[in-house]
């Protein structure tokens, strides 16, 4: 008998249970069962950019993120150095200008991080916030190397120079 099987019980039984009584097999069945994979294929397939978000932030989120934190790092020092922006060095004590001088320091190192974050994820942006990024970071890493090469306080007629095109405000409100 073509198509069956002897069980061990001596009962014959249907090889495929999908064959019809005629013999051929029920494309009805098939078709239904090759939809249900193609269904299933296509919902696993457009839903990959969800389960990505899900596991993890995108590389922008990623340094909005940082960005953010190292904004919150800078509030605070930059409202203390405020009152030393370029005003003349003699108003202030000698301990009060090396003061200033390490709070503009700590400023500086912060802006160079986040300009560099900045600069390496050009896609993040904006045109203009890319314009207003490509403007000043050349100002932050120049002060940064300066830093590097002379760590304390040196006297000067001016504590820091004023910079007028510098924002202190957020990269996300340029």
């Amino acid at each position: 008998m073509a198509g069956q099987v002897q069980s061990g019980i001596g009962q014959d039984q249907p090889l495929f249970a999908s064959e019809s009584v005629s013999g051929r097999w029920d494309n009805r069945f098939m078709r239904t069962k090759l939809a249900s994979a193609l269904v299933v294929v296509a919902l696993l397939a457009s839903s990959m950019a969800p389960a990505n978000a899900i596991l993890g932030l995108s590389q922008c989120e990623k340094v909005k993120k940082q960005i953010l934190s190292y904004e919150k790092q800078e509030k605070p020092l930059a409202q203390k150095w405020v009152p030393a922006n370029g005003q003349l060095h003699s108003r202030f004590s000698l301990a009060q200008n090396r003061t200033f001088f390490n709070l503009y320091k700590s400023i500086v190192k912060l802006e160079v991080k986040m300009y560099t974050i900045e600069k390496n994820n050009p896609k993040c942006f904006t045109i203009t916030q890319n314009e207003y990024i490509n403007k000043v970071y050349p100002y932050w890493k120049e002060l940064d190397n300066y830093y590097k090469f002379n760590p304390t306080y040196v006297f000067n007629p001016r504590l820091i120079p004023i910079w007028p095109e510098i924002s202190w405000d957020s990269i996300y409100n340029q």
